[in-house]
């Protein structure tokens, strides 16, 4: 029977399959193909890397070659490469082996297509390039990198502010901080990095003037937590004040947004505290000891930390009460205060812990002074 005496049903469906054999058989040869070159370019790659390793290790120990000497990078694709090696390679080396592979980097031309790769829209590129221009930490490259901190991916844009902070640690943050309020899509994480990296004469003036100014309740408890990378005693002034309000009767119903109510009362004092821990100033001594009223029990425990880089004898009546706190941490860090309490001997420390009536403050103080006797 011939094919065009066939029902025409059946003529469609044979039509069809033979369709469908067709293009899977072109989607096999595609993937076939496509993995064929995958598999050519990694192989070009690892004999380019094999090549170009030994250099690049041979100038950062000063065994410097002759540029002419160098093999040629015919194409882009290999500047690319040769970009992402040298990146590697970079993040080990510290000193004068850094700067060694600095200077080969602008010898071979590589800073000008590190600097054509940020125009292009090309993510992986960019992120290249920006690395590149970080372990170059020149300023001369500051005004490319600077647009792209406004870039609206976060990636792009926290690798470039990365970047503006190697090129010059004081700049970069009067721009940086005030970035990381507005961007809720920085990771906490990476603005921490960056503010270790930028040092504390670096952020702590962009924080101190963040503090005066409004902002929603999400920014100002990362700001309160950016506050441990500035110098405390630029802080301390905001600190005594925040201690010096009255107190709330209560602590804050925790309902709503993940209890953004207590952000602003609760979180400062707890941020307040943690300046004055770090500033060890006597005379914030009764400030802190205030504070063990508090309503808020993360305020609580941050008070007796604070107490604790300055306690005194006198001290060991406030502990002993809070050794009957309705909360956890905040008793057991009593206890472990008054243990750790200079002048008092092992067998006053267990009378005192037999004398405390509340049962949960009794194994807090019996905890502590185990952890002593190790």
């Amino acid at each position: 029977m011939s094919f065009a005496a066939l029902d025409p049903v059946l003529r469609f469906a044979l039509l069809a399959a033979l369709g469908l054999a067709t293009i899977s058989l072109l989607v096999m040869v595609q993937v076939l193909l496509l993995s064929q070159l995958g598999a050519r370019r990694e192989r070009r790659r690892e004999r380019f890397d094999a090549r170009w390793r030994p250099l690049l290790v041979a100038e950062s120990l000063g065994l410097a070659a002759d540029s002419e000497t160098l093999p040629a990078l015919a194409k882009r694709r290999e500047c690319d490469w040769l970009l992402r090696l040298w990146n590697q390679v970079q993040f080990h080396l510290r000193g004068p082996a850094h700067a060694r592979l600095n200077t080969m980097l602008c010898t071979l031309g590589l800073d000008r297509h590190a600097l054509a790769l940020l125009s292009r829209r090309d993510m992986r590129g960019q992120l290249t390039a920006l690395s590149s221009l970080r372990h170059l930490g020149d300023s001369a490259y500051w005004p490319a990198i600077k647009p792209l901190v406004e870039a609206p991916g976060a990636v792009i844009s926290l690798a470039a502010a990365e970047a503006l902070v190697a090129i010059d640690p004081v700049r970069a943050m009067r721009r940086i901080l005030p970035m990381a309020m507005r961007r809720r899509d920085w990771s906490r994480n990476r603005i921490d990095l960056a503010c270790l990296h930028a040092g504390r004469d670096a952020v702590t003036q962009p924080l101190v003037d963040l503090l005066r100014e409004p902002l929603p309740p999400w920014a100002r408890a990362r700001l309160l937590e950016l506050l441990r990378h500035a110098e405390p005693r630029a802080l301390a002034p905001w600190a005594r004040g925040i201690l010096e309000r009255p107190l709330p009767e209560q602590a804050p119903a925790r309902t709503g947004e993940h209890a953004d109510a207590e952000a602003r009362p609760g979180l400062e004092r707890i941020a307040a505290l943690r300046v004055l821990a770090a500033l060890h100033d006597p005379a914030d001594h009764d400030r802190i000891l205030a504070s063990l009223r508090d309503p808020l029990g993360a305020a609580r425990l941050a008070a007796i930390e604070a107490l604790r880089a300055q306690v005194m004898a006198s001290d060991a009546d406030a502990l002993l009460r809070m050794l009957s706190d309705r909360n956890w941490a905040v008793r057991q860090a009593a206890a472990d205060a008054l243990v750790s309490m200079p002048g008092l001997d092992p067998v006053a420390l267990s009378a005192m812990a037999d004398a405390v009536y509340d049962r949960y403050g009794r194994e807090a103080m019996q905890r502590a002074l185990s952890e002593r006797a190790r």
